[in-house]
């Protein structure tokens, strides 16, 4: 499993270090790296990214991963309609339906262990929270 995900930009090829990513957002054939210093769009699919980080990122929707290191919450937005939020990323994401009932036992499964003092990747923040309501 890499460290590092490489992307070509202007400047030459930047190493962008998978722990400091928190989402992957794919939108038409690009897939974009969230992280703490910005944006990258890189060559990566999404679904080669889940397959290689099964364990870091979680599959919300059809066109995006979240790491469940940066989750701060899994929240309603609307009547059937959920969304993640996270840590250093301003928009929320959506969760479709489809992947809504996965996410939460994940969501519910990280919180519980996170309270037990075995967070994986908790990057020093207070676990996940559902919010039903």
């Amino acid at each position: 499993m890499r460290s590092q995900i490489a992307a070509k930009s202007m400047r030459g090829i930047e190493l962008v270090p998978v722990l400091d990513v928190r989402c992957f957002l794919a939108h038409q054939k690009y897939v974009t790296a969230f992280h703490g210093k910005g944006e990258t769009i890189i060559t990566d699919s999404l679904r080669d990214l889940e397959a290689e980080f099964v364990d870091a990122f979680l599959r919300v929707h059809r066109n995006a991963l979240v790491s469940v290191g940066f989750i701060e919450g899994f929240e309603r937005s609307a009547p059937s309609r959920y969304q993640i939020r996270l840590a250093g990323v301003d928009q929320r994401i959506p969760v479709s339906r489809r992947h809504a009932p996965i996410v939460r036992r994940r969501i519910e499964a990280l919180a519980g262990s996170r309270r037990r003092g075995q967070g994986h990747g908790s990057h020093g923040r207070r676990g996940p929270q559902a919010t039903h309501g």
